[in-house]
């Protein structure tokens, strides 16, 4: 198979080349394409380019909720599908709503929220004010040493169940401020 060198020099040209300023673009600055691999110009494809006028822009509030579905539903999951498994078991009795949590490893969920919100706010710093960032180490350390005793055989699973979601909603509401401030941007 013969590779056409001249040609393939000029593609990694115009892969190098940065496109010109949206100002020296004219009538396509507002309608932009993406080169199909067939050499097609595209034209009428529904694939906005990144960045460009055409790709839609969410809300701070539509990427926190995105951020609750990934971080929060997905994290929890796993426990509800095995209450979900262990409703099949014929000798089944279900737990209370502290005890199922007690079970859940909700400690292990805040500790991760609270560090994807540190690393949130320390990547945009101007955003998120210190308090909220040195907030969510506090909590991150305070889960951490719950859940270094949890697996204790003297502790009262409805205690810790308590203990733990208490836990977890605080963590909800300092992570999901500091996503939404992040995600707002400096005023």
């Amino acid at each position: 198979m013969d590779v056409d060198e001249e040609a393939l020099n000029r593609g990694l040209d115009e892969l190098s080349t940065p496109p010109p300023p949206a100002s020296h673009q004219g009538a396509n600055a507002t309608n932009p394409t993406i080169p199909h691999q067939d050499g097609s110009s595209g034209a009428g494809s529904a694939q906005p380019v990144p960045g460009s006028a055409s790709e839609p822009e969410h809300t701070p509030l539509q990427k926190l909720g995105t951020w609750f579905m990934c971080a929060v539903v997905f994290a929890i999951l796993p426990p509800i599908a095995q209450l979900v498994q262990e409703t099949s078991l014929k000798n089944h009795q279900a737990p209370g709503f502290f005890e199922f949590c007690a079970r859940a490893d909700l400690y292990i969920v805040c500790m991760g929220l609270a560090a994807s919100a540190i690393a949130q706010a320390h990547m945009r710093a101007k955003s998120v004010p210190l308090f909220w960032t040195l907030w969510n180490v506090a909590v991150l350390l305070f889960a951490t040493f719950l859940a270094a005793g949890a697996d204790d055989k003297n502790i009262d699973p409805a205690v810790l169940g308590r203990n733990s979601f208490i836990l977890l909603i605080t963590t909800l509401l300092s992570a999901g401020f500091t996503t939404y401030l992040s995600e707002r941007g400096p005023e």
